[in-house]
């Protein structure tokens, strides 16, 4: 059985709910339906949008989510996709754990048995044999989700804990790897307005923000020699993509599992002709700098070769408050490490980056 993608984008509640309707959010819901469904990797077929009809409430939604689930298969290239697009909220003192909770269309601001609770949906995640499980999550306090867990200890509120660097607990199953996107970083409050960028078309403008950039990147592509674009590659594609705009105060979060940045989710929209058919190597800091925060696939080479220039670079990435930047400084020292083997080099490289650090042995 192929890969299955779920829409679930509420955007109207009752009069007394207390919550606002937004038609960002039915926007960008149809969007990553007409994007997902001209993408061959998925196609029409393996894509479902939930309509307005059948999102009123937890059951119906999460009969739609068992369902997608059920019928994503264990082929080795399979992938059950959902992605949630709505308001959300997270109480503390709610029975069972701290957990994210989803608006459904019946949900009530102050009445949190009204909401769907984000385990059920991660619940029925688990329960799928698809090779690759990601979530979506465009919506407050999504920087939350990895509170939930595979495990009584985690389920019951317990943090996710970090193992060679991959966070584990959530959508955790050993066979299977797992990813999510989350329009929350480090600030819980997402903005639900529509975007009106000028680097979006006309079909993008008035999504919501994060998503609004996401499936910008999904439309158009990336200059990336390659033809699915991973992980990695959307993540830092979409930061990008959200520095540019420069109306957004958000930028995204990706907790991997047991998946790896180099995991294939999306097919890569741009042409041979618009992909770079040779980076740039730029002769000043800055401008590597530039690069880096603007393209995808740096070829490091042309900088390593010079320790002072690489530790200007990482210096220079490391003064901004991108978390992309913070991103690019960590693979040039991860080169630098392989390529300055002389302790000279290694010495100019660590003065130059201004955070001197003595070499393991």
């Amino acid at each position: 059985m192929p890969s299955r993608a779920l829409i679930i984008g509420p955007s109207r509640y009752g009069p007394d709910s207390g919550l606002q309707d937004h038609a960002s959010i039915a926007r960008s819901a149809r969007m990553y339906g007409e994007v997902l469904g001209q993408d061959p990797r998925w196609g029409a077929e393996n894509v479902e949008v939930l309509t307005e009809d059948r999102l009123g409430s937890g059951i119906e939604v999460m009969d739609a989510v068992t369902r997608a689930a059920a019928e994503a298969g264990r082929d080795p290239d399979s992938t059950l996709l959902i992605v949630y697009i709505g308001h959300g909220i997270f109480w503390s003192d709610v029975p069972g754990g701290a957990e994210v909770h989803f608006a459904v269309g019946s949900s009530r601001r102050a009445e949190p048995y009204t909401w769907l609770s984000s385990w059920y949906i991660y619940y029925a995640m688990r329960k799928s044999e698809a090779k690759r499980k990601v979530l979506i999550a465009d919506c407050c306090y999504s920087d939350r989700l990895g509170h939930l867990g595979g495990d009584p200890a985690e389920a019951a509120g317990a943090a996710p804990t970090l193992s060679g660097g991959i966070m584990t607990g959530v959508l955790r199953a050993a066979h299977n790897s797992s990813c999510v996107f989350t329009a929350a970083n480090e600030d819980s409050r997402v903005e639900a307005g529509g975007c009106t960028s000028p680097i979006l078309d006309e079909n993008l403008r008035g999504c919501t923000p994060f998503s609004a950039h996401l499936l910008n990147v999904l439309k158009k592509g990336t200059a990336d020699h390659v033809d699915v674009l991973t992980i990695g590659m959307i993540r830092d594609a979409v930061e990008r993509d959200m520095i540019a705009c420069k109306r957004h105060r958000n930028t995204m979060r990706m907790v991997l599992n047991d998946a790896r940045e180099y995991m294939p989710l999306f097919s890569n929209k741009s042409t041979a002709e618009e992909r770079l058919a040779e980076l740039p190597n730029p002769s000043e800091p800055e401008g590597w700098v530039d690069l880096m925060l603007t393209e995808s696939g740096v070829d490091l080479d042309p900088l390593l070769t010079d320790p002072v220039k690489a530790g200007r670079v990482v210096a220079l990435l490391s003064e901004r408050p991108e978390d992309l930047a913070r991103r690019k400084a960590e693979q040039i020292v991860t080169g630098a490490d392989e390529r300055f083997r002389e302790a000279e080099q290694f010495a100019r490289f660590w003065n130059s980056s201004h955070q001197p650090r003595t070499r393991a042995a």
